[in-house]
């Protein structure tokens, strides 16, 4: 396992190093601009409902001209859906450089993405098995330990323990399978 470990400072300059500028700003003018839509948006019955949705929602992702959103409360999903051709009107009218298309809300909490269909397959295939070669890595060290079935002088695991290693390993699969 150790020849996987990555040291720290190596994974913080991979991470920024994806990282543009560009994208940075753009990203914090979303948010600003998010605010700033969702502001002007006045109710019947309450003149706040705008200023109150911005407090209670926040962008998640932009990915393939669909925008996630998260909201703390069904409530607030259900006046946003209400008012999404506005807010997506108002953000095409601030922001003329960034494709927005679309807009899904999702309730915090929930596991909720944006797929990506340029994803090639491939890739797909390269992630399936690199995780299946770390699995067998894996259950090859669990041998070395002498936690395997069918050796000669193997530990008994406790069946509490063989139980979440199972679970574990079957979590890893539907995951990769899902992806």
């Amino acid at each position: 396992m150790n020849d996987e470990a990555i040291p720290v400072m190596d994974l913080i300059n991979q991470t920024f190093n994806n990282i543009s500028v560009c994208d940075v700003k753009n990203a914090s003018n979303m948010f600003s601009v998010w605010n700033k839509v969702l502001n002007r948006i006045k109710g019947k019955i309450n003149p706040n409902e705008g200023k109150n949705m911005a407090s209670h929602s926040r962008i998640i992702d932009l990915k393939n001209g669909v925008l996630l959103v998260e909201a703390d409360h069904p409530g607030w999903i259900e006046l946003l859906q209400l008012h999404k051709n506005y807010i997506l009107t108002g953000l095409k009218m601030e922001i003329k450089d960034i494709e927005i298309n679309s807009m899904a809300i999702k309730l915090k909490g929930k596991k909720g993405e944006i797929f990506d269909f340029e994803r090639k397959e491939d890739d797909f295939k390269k992630a399936q098995e690199k995780s299946m070669e770390r699995l067998n890595r894996q259950e090859e060290s669990l041998k070395r330990m002498g936690y395997a079935e069918n050796t000669k002088n193997s530990k008994e695991m406790p069946e509490e323990l063989k139980n979440l290693f199972d679970k574990l390993k079957s979590d890893m699969l539907t995951n990769i399978k899902n992806k």
